[in-house]
């Protein structure tokens, strides 16, 4: 399963309230990402963004991964972001796309 990692701060702390009187802040449930009709696993540290990267009005997920790899899938239908057709590398030219991590 792949949940980004995200900080969330009371507004109120953050204008020099009393965070104690913010009201709580609630997320549904996580739900996997799929590719290829699997969850997507098997990627260390990964950074999911969503882009289209075509140019076609869809939405692809674009994963790189902690050794520089770059993979994008094209979503199995138009508006649903959790559910991806298979994985691929990004190519730059006739290579697998890689960036270095360190």
């Amino acid at each position: 399963m792949i949940v980004p990692s995200l900080l969330v701060v009371p507004a109120a702390a953050l204008l020099g309230g009393d965070p104690a009187d913010a009201p709580p802040t609630r997320f549904a449930d996580p739900v996997p990402l799929t590719a290829g009709g699997a969850p997507l696993e098997g990627l260390v540290y990964p950074s999911p963004a969503l882009v289209d990267l075509d140019g076609d009005g869809r939405t692809e997920l674009v994963l790189g991964d902690l050794w520089g790899h770059v993979w994008s899938a094209s979503p199995l239908q138009s508006g649903d972001v959790t559910a991806f057709g298979e994985r691929a590398q990004v190519q730059c030219g006739p290579e697998p796309l890689k960036l270095n991590n360190w």
